[in-house]
């Protein structure tokens, strides 16, 4: 399991792609942080934030889903819970 935690500041971005490309045991290629500069077209519901820079307008959103996503949670065990450090 490789653990990414996608609410640490931009400036840790760099580090963490790093780390998934790597746990991945793929090619790191530049355009991985670069993907604002993708021309290609993305037509999922998220496609709006994949043409948006990493931010914080989502920390914390989560929580609206939080009584669904307990039997995941449970199912998953133990894992550290930074998010109370990161919802400020």
């Amino acid at each position: 399991m490789c653990i990414v935690w996608n609410m640490k500041p931009w400036s840790q971005a760099e580090g963490q792609v790093f780390r998934l490309v790597d746990r991945l045991d793929l090619a790191f290629e530049p355009a991985c942080l670069r993907f604002l500069d993708n021309p290609r077209a993305v037509d999922t519901p998220s496609a709006q934030q994949v043409c948006e820079p990493v931010n914080r307008k989502g920390i914390g959103r989560w929580r609206n889903y939080e009584p669904w996503l307990t039997p995941l949670k449970e199912e998953l065990g133990s894992v550290p819970d930074h998010s109370a450090a990161l919802d400020r």
